[in-house]
């Protein structure tokens, strides 16, 4: 979404000053959802107990989380399988999406409930543009198999 939007400015003719504006603009506006079924790189990296990310994982819990306004991670809810993971997703979207023009999914090796994703969103917001991509670099690591990260 954000290199979209660069692009976009950049096509304009903007000046580099202008172009910077604009962008921080967009990204200050910029909401994120993400969804993980894995929790090893969490607990790794020290963000969460060893014993908890073991439990979740064992037990087929998904840690549904988004980007606060402080810009920091706050996790939002823990939910049972794909089909709760999929509600708490669209139970946010409603809170959130109202006036966004498109949506972004990524996934990582997880294009099955991308797919279910975008088949919500669409019968929900008729007219929005969802897009769906593979994670790569960074995302692939923090979202980890199967994780889904949304940009709107």
């Amino acid at each position: 979404m954000t290199i979209d939007k660069l692009c976009e400015l950049i096509g304009q003719g903007l000046d580099f000053e202008e172009v910077k504006t604009q962008i921080h603009k967009f990204m200050a506006d910029h909401k994120l959802i993400f969804a993980l079924s894995s929790y090893h790189n969490l607990v790794n990296n020290g963000r969460m107990p060893k014993i908890a990310g073991i439990v979740l994982g064992h037990l087929g819990l998904w840690g549904v989380g988004i980007a606060s306004e402080e810009g920091t991670i706050k996790m939002k809810k823990i939910a049972k399988g794909g089909k709760k993971t999929l509600q708490v997703i669209m139970n946010d979207f409603k809170e959130r999406v109202a006036d966004k023009e498109s949506i972004v999914i990524s996934h990582c090796q997880n294009e099955a409930f991308a797919l279910s994703l975008r088949k919500a969103a669409e019968a929900e917001y008729p007219g929005k543009i969802v897009k769906i991509y593979p994670t790569r670099g960074l995302c692939s690591y923090y979202a980890e198999k199967g994780g889904i990260i949304v940009g709107f």
